[in-house]
Formats: structure tokens, C-alpha cells, sequence
């Protein structure tokens, strides 16, 4: 997952070295570029704790409801000629709603975004069985995993946000996740677990305009 961001980022920063080098091909080797990256003034890089915010434009080709106020957005880069996933709460956005973004598909789209790496919960074991009824989990070679007690899974959750989560283990090391709490883990609570999870990318969009 961050392999596929990663080779994103620098498809755009090749990008613009390119518009840059064709720009600058008569200036002298003393000449410096100036970033022209233009962030609206309400987003400033310290707000975002979780990374440098990045301005760009797409064209927005598809909207899924991941469960309101979660939407996934698929945008196009056409110079780029490459497409990339991102994720959006529609309630962080003024004078955004539902019907107002499905009309967006197919227009271009002013949007900031950040990336955010987090922890994804697969599964939780105890003496390598899963807790969950489900069928266990396909694990891989990207798979992590950490031995320890679970804490935070108090009561189910309630709402439409994920509860947190956390496994420490002996030694104090502690790896927190965003999940909606089921009875499983609740009877589990408190007890030592083996928690199965992997790092993902998420890129998370934190203004988004359509141009007229």
C-alpha cells in the first residue's frame, strides 16, 4: 500500500521537475526555482499532524459511500495518465453533501489532501485461534503481528466511528487501531491476544473544490 502512494508522489514530483527543467532551460545554473505549489491560505503544513498537506487537481471518475460520512473518491490525473484512491469525510467539508459530489463525477476537482499511515486490524487470536466467527484471516509476508493485552474494548461501539483499541505487550511496546468494537473483543478485553495487522496508506482528503 505505501509502495503504491509512494511511486504516486513521484510521479507527480517527476512531473513537476520536468515543467520546471523545460521552464528554466534558458536560466543560468545560479537560478533558483521557486515552489509554485499553491496550498489555500486555511491550510497551513503544521495543522496537519499526520503529514505535509499536497494541493492538485483530477478529475473525479467515481464516488462510493464507505458508510456516511465516509466516501471513497477515485480521481484521475490525466497528465499523469494514472488514476488514485482517496478517502473523504464529507461532514470536514462546508457546503458539501452526497448529492452534491455525485454531480461532481466527471468534473474537474480543486483538492488537499494528506497521507496517513495506519495500523489495519485483520484479526485477533487467542492461542492462534481467531475470536471472531468469521473464517481466520489470509495472513502474508506484509502481515505484522504483536503479542500483548487488550485494552479499550470496553462496550461495542456505537455510532457510525470506530472505536480504539490498543495491544501493549510485556516488554511495553503498544500498537493502537481504529476498529468498530464487537462483542468478541469486549469479552476479550483485558486479556492476552495475538493481533494480526498491517501499515496502510490512506490518502485523506481535507479540502476539495469542483471547478465550475
Amino acid at each position: 500500500m505505501k509502495t503504491k502512494f509512494y511511486l504516486f508522489a513521484l510521479l507527480f514530483s517527476s512531473l513537476a521537475c520536468a515543467s520546471s527543467s523545460s521552464q528554466n532551460q534558458n536560466a543560468t545554473d545560479t537560478t533558483a526555482v521557486a515552489d509554485t505549489t499553491v496550498y489555500p491560505a486555511n491550510l497551513e503544513a503544521d495543522s496537519f499532524p499526520d503529514g505535509e498537506p499536497v494541493h492538485e487537481t483530477g478529475v473525479l471518475k467515481s464516488v462510493e459511500d464507505s458508510g456516511y460520512p465516509f466516501f471513497t473518491l477515485e480521481i484521475e490525473f490525466p497528465d499523469l495518465k494514472t488514476t488514485e484512491t482517496f478517502s473523504l469525510n464529507i461532514t470536514e467539508i462546508e457546503g458539501l453533501d452526497p448529492k452534491k459530489l455525485n454531480l461532481a463525477k466527471g468534473k474537474k476537482i480543486d483538492f488537499t489532501f494528506i497521507v496517513n499511515v495506519t495500523n489495519s486490524l485483520l484479526d485477533l487470536r487467542e492461542k492462534n485461534n481467531t475470536i471472531f466467527h468469521e473464517n481466520e484471516v489470509l495472513l502474508t509476508p506484509e502481515t505484522k503481528k504483536i503479542t500483548g493485552k487488550l485494552t479499550g474494548a470496553d462496550q461495542t461501539t456505537d455510532g457510525d466511528l470506530p472505536g480504539k483499541i490498543t495491544i501493549t505487550s510485556t516488554d511495553g511496546q503498544s500498537v493502537d487501531f481504529e476498529y468498530f468494537i464487537t462483542p468478541e473483543m469486549v469479552k476479550y478485553n483485558n486479556k492476552t491476544l495475538t493481533a494480526f495487522y498491517e501499515e496502510r496508506a490512506q490518502n485523506i482528503i481535507r479540502e476539495l473544490q469542483v471547478q465550475k
